[in-house]
């Protein structure tokens, strides 16, 4: 019975990511291109730019996907990790940085697994497991960038929460979608804040 209910579950996923990509490809593409060029503008190092473009492509369709369905498709959160985390070996590998792979690579699972500790009425499991994505990129600069980069995330959060809240659409107890936001706050880390490559 257990099969049954995760392939149901994961066919579910596939559905609502068939459907956003068949209704929204025309929009997603140049959105991917237009996030991507400031990041690699910021990170001139072109080894580093398949991981960045691959963060970009991955967070307009998370996006495009929570804001259509109103759920994030773990499926393709988890599917990223291993990625992302191929796509980073390739800087690691040519500036002999394997500890800053290891160290990324690392802070992906302690942040997913310590978020994943925080009830699911505060923040959602598919939210815990994007910010370990999320924070991957951060923690290749040093750990002391993760905690301040989680901060920075949250920062979206906090002003759709505030928002959803002083206009009504929201009341206290409500469970906000964090995803989006979250992604947002990724990217102007990586835009503004984050060392470059």
């Amino acid at each position: 019975m257990a099969d049954v209910c995760s392939a149901t579950v994961a066919a579910r996923w596939q559905d609502l990511v068939a459907d956003t990509l068949a209704r929204r490809w025309t929009v997603l593409a140049p959105l991917t291109v237009a996030l991507s060029a400031p990041l690699l503008l910021r990170h001139r190092e072109v080894v580093a730019w398949p991981a960045l473009i691959f963060l970009a492509a991955v967070c307009v369709l998370l996006g495009a996907v929570d804001l259509r369905h109103r759920r994030l498709p773990v499926g393709v959160v988890l599917g990223s990790y291993p990625v992302l985390a191929g796509l980073l070996l390739v800087p690691a590998l040519a500036h002999h940085e394997l500890s800053a792979w290891g160290r990324a690579t690392a802070a992906a699972v302690v942040v997913g697994v310590a978020m994943h500790l925080i009830p699911n009425r505060i923040i959602g499991h598919g939210d815990a497991k994007l910010l370990g994505l999320l924070v991957m990129m951060p923690a290749w600069f040093g750990w002391s960038l993760v905690l301040p980069a989680l901060l920075v995330f949250f920062v979206p959060v906090a002003v759709e929460s505030v928002a959803l809240l002083a206009t009504g659409r929201a009341k206290r107890g409500d469970q906000i979608a964090f995803g989006p936001p979250l992604m947002v706050g990724a990217y102007l880390y990586l835009l503004l804040t984050a060392k470059g490559w």
